[in-house]
């Protein structure tokens, strides 16, 4: 198909021939795979240009090598987030960079496909699926991004993806078998349409990017994802495809319980949790795992951990909050890491083993002097070196926990670690672990914090 793309009245434009695209990839920095995207990035901008000069066809065959061209290093720097190798300045410098290649990416398969969805030839039906499916993995990685940097799924993701499944489907190309790349087993657009859905309801504000990945490795390992227009007693979950919002819960509780819409579509991750069980046993007892799974760098208690939080969710009925949550809005001072939570609970111990006066309880008395317990306080706070302190609001709390929003981004906190913290008008620092991560419904960086010794608050 590209062969005769090519051979029709070209314009003079730089990526309007295969010796014109291979001569801007050649001269795309190879040294810095950053700069590598965003040279191929603004290459990709060409291309829409180059769209809306000469056609979407014309176009076509340049979207599709620079894209080719692109998968290794986008492999290579979503990698890079995985293992969280590099500083937290660069992260967010490579975030940026992968999401402007996602977007650019969809926008130029999109329209080829809303131009081609309608065509009677069969080769312009099937390459509308094979750019179909290349747009779901755009969106993937535009998603992807968004779970790995704890940020809230965004509704122009969910809008692009529901409106294509919408399309293809009308088309009758949402089913269509196509093989996309060489040595690539054969898939179907709905097919990476359900790994987007499925993946979003990974518990991803509770683990790390590397645990994300297993999960999503897990999706893609060719189980069955269930997906139909009929509630059952089985569906767990549900999307609506007329509107702009991700998957959402089903809850089978007063009325709550879904009625037949033509846009709804229910799916379930009953079997999936199954599944997981059998694997939690396995990693377990160091028995035979799958090879995906073998090959993600973590720890068999990592991998335990993240499967079993997944089972825990995916379960025909969702788990519930035990112990009562108290709502609240309470400033908290906060130090992450080991080595300043010690040097924090190091500081209440001393205090604790001043020998309070009869007079007054609020004063400590120590080599003959006195000294009031804020006083004393802010005096050893004072006197540690090269610790951060961070203000948090804590939004509420309970016997094993609390939740709180930060100012402070979020990059710089991680599943697992901890953290000592003490309220602005409390003497005690305690120590807790970060559960969770994500945003507040205002988009507001949110932490889950559980306590490391819940009965004794300040």
């Amino acid at each position: 198909m590209f062969s005769d793309i090519f051979s029709k009245n070209q314009p003079a434009h730089p990526l309007s021939t295969p010796h014109g695209v291979q001569r801007a990839i050649d001269n795309f920095d190879k040294g810095d795979p950053v700069r590598f995207l965003r040279e191929l990035n603004e290459a990709l901008l060409d291309v829409d240009v180059l769209a809306d000069v000469a056609g979407v066809d014309a176009a076509y065959p340049a979207l599709w090598k620079l894209c080719d061209a692109a998968r290794a290093t986008v492999s290579g720097l979503v990698g890079s987030i995985v293992a969280e190798a590099g500083p937290l300045y660069m992260n967010e410098m490579v975030r940026a960079v992968l999401d402007t290649y996602s977007s650019a990416a969809l926008k130029g398969f999109v329209r080829f496909i809303q131009a081609n969805a309608l065509s009677d030839s069969t080769d312009a039906q099937l390459e509308a699926a094979r750019a179909a499916v290349r747009a779901f993995r755009a969106l993937a990685l535009g998603m992807k991004l968004q779970r790995f940097f704890y940020r809230l799924p965004l509704a122009t993701h969910w809008k692009s993806a529901n409106d294509l499944l919408v399309l293809l489907s009308e088309n009758h190309l949402d089913r269509m078998s196509v093989r996309v790349l060489s040595g690539e087993a054969a898939t179907t657009p709905l097919t990476e349409y359900l790994y987007c859905l499925y993946s979003e309801v990974i518990p991803s504000n509770n683990l790390v990017p590397m645990q994300m990945e297993l999960l999503e490795k897990f999706v893609r390992s060719g189980v069955t994802l269930d997906f139909g227009e009929e509630f059952t007693q089985y569906s767990t979950h549900m999307i609506d495809l007329t509107k702009p919002a991700g998957p959402r819960r089903v809850f089978r509780d007063g009325d709550d319980t879904p009625g037949k819409d033509p846009g709804v579509r229910f799916f379930s991750t009953v079997a999936l949790h199954e599944q997981l069980l059998g694997l939690v046993e396995n990693v377990i007892r160091e028995g035979e795992v799958p090879k995906w799974l073998s090959t993600v760098a973590l720890s068999n208690q990592l991998k335990e951990a993240a499967l079993r939080l997944t089972c825990m969710q995916w379960m025909p009925e969702p788990p519930h909050r035990k112990a009562a949550r108290t709502f609240n809005s309470l400033e908290i001072m906060v130090v992450r890491g080991v080595e300043p939570m010690r040097t924090m609970l190091a500081i209440s111990d001393k205090v604790r083993k001043y020998v309070m006066t009869p007079t007054n309880p609020l004063t400590f008395v120590a080599d003959g002097n006195s000294e009031s317990s804020f006083d004393l306080l802010y005096r050893l706070e004072g006197e540690v070196k090269g610790v951060q302190i961070e203000y948090w609001t804590q939004t509420d709390s309970s016997e094993t926990g609390f939740a709180a929003t930060t100012n402070t981004a979020l990059l710089q906190k991680r599943i697992g670690m901890p953290i000592a913290f003490r309220y602005s008008d409390g003497i005690y620092w305690q120590s807790g672990v970060i559960r969770r991560i994500g945003r507040d419904p205002q988009s507001k960086p949110s932490i889950g914090v559980a306590l490391a010794a819940p009965n004794q608050l300040a």
